[in-house]
């Protein structure tokens, strides 16, 4: 999302922007601008390899001989261990063929063409479909997810059903956008994924990319 200084003219210093599609207290941030225009990142999943010594490096341009700040926000959703080493709870990941499980939009999906209400959420069964074994045989799901017609600056978290809410965000939009994201998701005991919509309205659509079983085979 970009974003510009109603006059036109350059920022300088640190003023606090507040950001609605970032989960309060994070929508309240610094940021430091020396350009007409400043870019709020939405999130991305990340795998990292891990070394011995974890450093990150996040190119930022300069402008104006300013160097600019951000702040980075890190939600851990899953780990990979080393064969034969540590704890034995790892799962298997199986990928699939794209296939899309949920659309608000299309009236075969249920609860049907309608868009995720403001400050609510759905559940939607992401286990026995789109070759998705049944919930007793998978532990998370891999998602592609999109948000479509938004009707104001929002976010989705996606988590298990059946379970509290989670303060994260998993896809931020503005309104009006189109934009998906990948998700890794815990499955509920039902095998249902709630959907949570922070503000306004939006369709949703869901497509199952792959699943981790429920045990090491």
């Amino acid at each position: 999302a970009f974003l510009r200084s109603p006059s036109g003219s350059a920022f300088t210093g640190i003023q606090m922007i507040r950001h609605p599609f970032l989960p309060s207290p994070l929508a309240a941030i610094p940021v430091r601008r020396a350009w007409h225009w400043f870019q709020v990142i939405a999130p991305f999943l990340v795998v990292v390899l891990l070394p011995s010594v974890i450093n990150a490096l996040l190119p930022f341009p300069r402008a104006q001989g300013a160097i600019k700040v951000l702040h980075v926000i890190l939600d851990v959703v899953g780990w990979f261990g080393v064969a034969g080493a540590g704890p034995a709870t790892g799962k298997r990941f199986h990928a699939l063929p794209p296939t899309r499980i949920f659309d608000s939009r299309d009236s075969s999906f249920n609860p049907g063409t309608q868009p995720i209400g403001n400050n609510t959420s759905i559940a939607v069964a992401v286990t026995g479909v789109g070759g998705v074994p049944p919930v007793s045989e998978v532990s998370g799901v891999v998602l592609n997810v999109t948000v479509d017609q938004p009707s104001a600056v929002g976010y989705l978290t996606l988590y298990p059903d059946l379970t509290t809410k989670p303060f994260v965000s998993n896809l931020n939009f503005v309104a009006g956008q189109t934009v998906p994201n990948l998700a890794m998701v815990k499955v509920g005991a039902n095998g249902n994924v709630r959907v949570y919509n922070y503000s306004g309205t939006t369709h949703v659509i869901l497509d199952a990319v792959g699943y981790y079983t429920s045990s090491s085979t």
